[in-house]
């Protein structure tokens, strides 16, 4: 598997979806979900934020309770409020995943948001990609419990 894909619908208009998804990724994103920790933080240190720099050549990263920072991918491009992507890199690859965000509006009040992570087969890490399916499913619920609120 190379590529895991999600899609949900949030009764917004898409420029405050992708301004919810962009702007304040840090007050939605998960540090601890049901089954995996959404966090590059240490297991001995304390996630503490994490934020979109949503222009080209911006940061994706996290700062954590010691004051560490980690970068954890860059934009590549950006189209708002039609899309966004970035790459995604953990710390033990050796090379990046890209996730591609878009926010397509229907009738002007609702937003399919689609979420795509690709790039597994070419890092010979398809066995993580099912997990990280699952993981972006719940990452995704929790925007949009967030974006609807």
């Amino acid at each position: 598997m190379d590529t895991v894909e999600t899609s949900i619908e949030i009764e917004r208009p898409a420029e405050l979806v992708f301004k919810l998804w962009t702007e304040e990724m840090n007050l939605w994103w998960p540090r601890f979900g049901e089954r995996f920790r959404y966090t590059f933080s240490p297991a001995d240190v304390e996630p503490d934020q994490i934020h979109l720099e949503a222009e080209v050549g911006g940061r994706l990263y996290e700062v954590f309770a010691s004051g560490e920072e980690f970068v954890i991918g860059r934009v590549i491009e950006v189209d708002p409020p039609r899309s966004i992507t970035y790459t995604w890199r953990a710390r033990d690859w050796d090379a990046d995943t890209t996730i591609n965000v878009t926010f397509r509006e229907v009738l002007g009040t609702t937003t399919v948001v689609t979420v795509r992570h690709s790039g597994f087969e070419a890092l010979g890490l398809e066995e993580v990609a099912e997990g990280y399916g699952e993981g972006l499913e719940e990452v995704v619920g929790f925007f949009a419990k967030y974006a609807s609120g």
